[in-house]
């Protein structure tokens, strides 16, 4: 096998853990501090979708190198993760949905005891 597949197969991964961890120790604690919550839930309602997708993507690239090179284990594990970046691409907009159609119904019986 040649050494150039396992440096970029490795690099895929690298990039894969990056990313998570930027998320995580970077972004996340500093939109909570400078933001008030309604922005820092406009903005992580922007960023998580596009997170999620980079992830996805990027899986990919590591499932076809594994597919191409490396044994079926490797596969599994490379279409394992893609699929659930791809969970958490899909999962994020309908739980923004479900939470804002949770705070319309939630938001109705107050209004309607301001009108009486």
């Amino acid at each position: 096998m040649n050494e150039a597949v396992i440096v970029l197969l490795t690099l895929t991964y690298s990039l894969i853990l990056g990313i998570i961890v930027t998320q995580v120790v970077l972004t996340a604690p500093v939109v909570f501090k400078v933001l008030d919550n309604d922005n820092a839930s406009k903005f992580l309602r922007a960023i998580f979708p596009r997170y999620y997708l980079l992830l996805f993507l990027v899986c990919l690239v590591a499932s076809l190198i594994s597919y191409l090179w490396f044994s079926s284990l490797d596969v599994w594990i490379a279409l394992a993760a893609s699929a659930l970046a791809f969970l958490g691409y899909i999962i994020i907009p309908l739980t923004n949905a479900a939470r804002d159609l949770s705070l319309i119904h939630i938001s109705e019986p107050t209004r309607q005891a301001e009108i009486s």
